[in-house]
Parts: structure tokens; sequence; C-alpha cells
């Protein structure tokens, strides 16, 4: 199975955490969605992961969208589950 299946559909009111920030005169905004590996076969995996980040200018105009999936072996309270 590939990790994007495991994941909720990529909507704002899914995501598991949300992020704006004001730099450099951009705004930055990071969604990230998270679950567990069930049916995934990756050796101590615990979770799986999507990260997207949108910049806009000051006047809310989209500029760049990027999207990364990965996995991880840290469980939702970021401890390792390989020993």
């Amino acid at each position: 199975m590939a990790i994007w299946q495991r994941l909720p559909a990529a909507t704002s009111d899914t995501a598991a955490h949300t992020h704006r920030e004001h730099r450099s005169g951009l705004i930055i905004e990071r969604r990230a969605w998270t679950a567990d590996t069930a049916g995934i076969e990756f050796p101590a995996a615990a979770q799986v992961f999507r990260i997207r980040r949108d910049t806009y200018d000051l006047s809310d105009q989209r500029l760049h969208k990027d999207i990364v999936h990965g996995i991880t072996n840290l469980d939702a309270q970021g401890h390792c589950v390989v020993g």
C-alpha cells in the first residue's frame, strides 16, 4: 500500500497540525497529516505523514505549493519504536 493511501484527505479540517507565519515579506502556511502504518511493509515504521507548505505574498496570493510524503519510526508521542 502506498503511503498517501493511508492518510486522510488533504483538507484543512483533517490536518493534525497547522502553522502560519509571516517571514521575509511572505506568508508561509504548513499543514501536516499523520496515520499509522497498517498495511505498509516497511521495517520499524510507526507513522506515515504528509506535509504541505503553501507560500503566499502579503496580499494572500499563493506563489508556491510543496507536498511531501514520508515514513518515520517515531510514534505519535515522538518515541522511537525501534529498540
